[in-house]
């Protein structure tokens, strides 16, 4: 098994993405998923061959890809316009040497789109099928994060996995995000197994519903107070579900996200040490 951090998890420390990858790399993780490069579109492919080429001095693996998308929204609407620039976005993950890409469908209905999560279901697959049958030429697999609260939970990840229907996309299964709709950790990374390309370890502590405390962000959806901490420091039981990725036979990558308030560089590194333990332990 490979441990991996996401950027994201240093989005708070300051730290350019060279700098990142030392901190990863002497933190003792095998691997590291970048975000979208920060740079103009067109400078992308060449920033994205001198950071492989760092990672590749300092013996740091890039195994995937996370960009921002939208099916619905974004490019003003236009779906074919999205499409290309995702299309894009693989060719920046080639340049970075990185077998997988992570990409939302979206985050909301705009307004005469639909109202339900059925309604869109068909445009959203078109254009997650248009990008993994483009990227799949390139051997890199596509997939989507249950992220936000609309495509989200694992009823709605597999009904989007099945509309795509592709061999080549799959999911990024995520146990911190499924309580922003108040699902089960536990019971979302066992029903998504079968659909995972990656795996995301996060934890996340929880209030009552009505809490009245300063510092809590992102409420889920039937309004309890939640936010990200250390991995093995908040209500998620991280080990009942890397049993679960374990019995599943999951061999691959797990990638570290820390995105609480605590000092972003022991945070890492505690999490690190918490998840390695535990899949030993499960």
């Amino acid at each position: 098994m490979k441990f991996a951090v996401t950027a994201w998890s240093y989005h708070a420390t300051g730290l350019d993405l060279f700098s990142m990858a030392d901190h990863a790399k002497k933190a003792g993780f095998d691997a590291f998923e970048v975000l979208d490069l920060p740079c103009p579109e067109d400078e992308a492919l060449d920033y994205a061959k001198r950071f492989k080429a760092h990672c590749d001095a300092i013996g740091l693996e890039i195994v995937s890809a996370a960009v921002f998308g939208d099916f619905l929204g974004g490019c003003d609407g236009d779906l074919q316009a999205e499409i290309n620039r995702l299309c894009r976005k693989v060719d920046v993950a080639e340049a970075l040497g990185a077998k997988k890409m992570r990409h939302d469908v979206t985050w909301r209905i705009p307004e005469g789109m639909g109202e339900t999560f059925d309604d869109v279901l068909p445009r959203l697959a078109e254009g997650a099928r248009a990008v993994t049958e483009y990227a799949a030429k390139k051997g890199i697999r596509t997939m989507t994060e249950n992220h936000g609260q609309l495509a989200q939970g694992w009823r709605r990840m597999k009904q989007l996995v099945e509309a795509v229907d592709h061999e080549n996309y799959g999911v990024l299964v995520d146990m911190g995000n499924c309580t922003w709709i108040d699902d089960d950790p536990v019971e979302f990374v066992r029903e998504m197994m079968p659909y995972a390309f990656h795996v995301h370890c996060k934890d996340v502590i929880f209030l009552p519903k009505g809490a009245d405390v300063d510092g809590y962000f992102s409420p889920s959806i039937s309004g309890i107070p939640r936010r990200s901490t250390i991995v093995g420091h908040g209500h998620v039981n991280v080990k009942a579900c890397l049993a679960e990725v374990k019995k599943a036979g999951y061999d691959d990558v797990i990638v570290v996200e820390f995105e609480g308030p605590e000092k972003p560089l022991e945070a890492i590194e505690a999490s690190l040490n918490n998840v390695k333990r535990y899949w030993e332990t499960v």
